[in-house]
């Protein structure tokens, strides 16, 4: 009984014993190691190849951003004055520029502002267009004479000067990404009206806000 057992044990350890031996066949030649190091190396390559990929469209989508806001001041310094209706015209022409990336989840601003003598930053006029389908997204429309100090950066704060700012804010959303949520990218572009010291809105005010030094 004790030798039959032994033989069982024996038979049920060969196809171990075997593949143990073509294992140890299979490292000692080339093409083995060839394909255990690519069998280690291809979740990394793969992981690092959508990983650039993702990184491509993100800076893609980015730059679109960055185009838009520069679109957004560029088309409305060209005027010395603008109606409602040429600023829904100029959100209209930028809103092209991000193709082929989505027109969703995308909002723009432009500003016009002033900065006294004291280098205190005035809003003068602002509007804004929203694409986004999330909540709360959207940029704030800013009320004439609020601070708007947070617009312009202390080296462009020149006295006695204006500047319109074009503002984008988007979301950019990883198509291949696992456990990755949505990224906001923003840019803002200043720009120096051209055709005149400011660029005026139709039916706003031109009067000077409480407290602004002259």
């Amino acid at each position: 009984m004790k030798d039959h057992v032994i033989k069982l044990s024996a038979l049920a350890l060969r196809p171990t014993r075997r593949f143990r031996a073509r294992f140890r066949t299979l490292l000692r030649r080339n093409e083995g190691l060839a394909i255990i190091e690519f069998a280690l190396l291809a979740p990394i390559m793969v992981a690092m190849y959508f990983a650039v990929a993702e990184i491509s469209l993100a800076v893609g989508h980015n730059r679109k951003g960055a185009l838009m806001a520069r679109t957004l001041a560029d088309l409305t310094t060209q005027s010395s004055t603008v109606t409602t209706a040429q600023i829904t015209s100029i959100f209209s022409a930028s809103a092209k520029i991000l193709a082929p990336y989505p027109s969703k989840d995308v909002t723009r601003r432009i500003t016009s502002v002033r900065i006294d003598k004291a280098q205190k930053v005035w809003v003068d006029w602002s509007d804004v267009s929203s694409l986004a389908t999330t909540g709360g997204f959207a940029y704030p429309v800013l009320a004439r004479c609020t601070d708007g100090a947070a617009l312009v950066p202390v080296g462009l704060r020149n006295a006695s000067t204006t500047l319109v700012i074009g503002q984008v804010k988007l979301k950019h959303t990883p198509t291949v990404g696992i456990g990755i949520g949505a990224v906001t990218l923003e840019d803002a572009v200043p720009m120096i009206p051209r055709a005149s010291d400011a660029v005026l809105k139709t039916g706003v005010a031109t009067t000077l806000c409480p407290g602004e030094s002259t």
